[in-house]
């Protein structure tokens, strides 16, 4: 299943982790990098490009997403997270409605829902549709936060914790 983590530190230990999570996920990488005044999105298939961005410089927070692609859609731009206004968004699992299956990839249906209502209601409009999931992330750029739906542990790290 897909990995999802921020921090706000990078460490050996955190880079370690992409790189183990990169092994199991090979199917793409994006890393949200904020400096304190800018949001930067980088998607990519290669594990290296990463590493390297991450040491370059020093982060307030960065936010990480290991693709093991679960839809037919693959490659960079199937790659999470994705941009919807002020938000960008990462999920892991897999959305089965009707509604999520006229995206190539399911995670895109986040963007409409967002589109609709607040980060704080989004639990409660994938239940109803249905949908069961692992985890959520969602970033609002404008607020410098982040939000985290979680109904399942052990794939998504908030500051190296589970």
């Amino acid at each position: 299943m897909c990995t999802i983590l921020t921090t706000d530190k990078i460490t050996d230990n955190i880079l370690n982790r992409i790189a183990e999570d990169h092994q199991y996920n090979p199917h793409g990488l994006s890393v949200v990098t904020y400096d304190g005044a800018n949001y930067e999105i980088l998607k990519t298939l290669d594990l290296n490009t990463v590493l390297t961005i991450l040491r370059s410089r020093e982060y307030k927070r960065i936010f990480v997403h290991t693709r093991n692609a679960t839809t037919w859609s693959r490659g960079v731009n199937a790659t999470h997270g994705f941009i919807q206004g002020d938000y960008v968004y990462f999920h892991n699992g897999i959305f089965r409605s009707r509604g999520a299956l006229q995206y190539p990839v399911d995670s895109m249906l986040l963007g409409d829902i967002l589109r609709m209502t607040a980060p704080d209601n989004i639990q409660k409009t994938l239940s109803a549709l249905g949908e069961t999931f692992a985890n959520i992330m969602i970033v609002d750029t404008k607020l410098d936060r982040y939000h985290v739906i979680r109904q399942q542990s052990g794939s998504l790290f908030t500051d190296n914790q589970s």
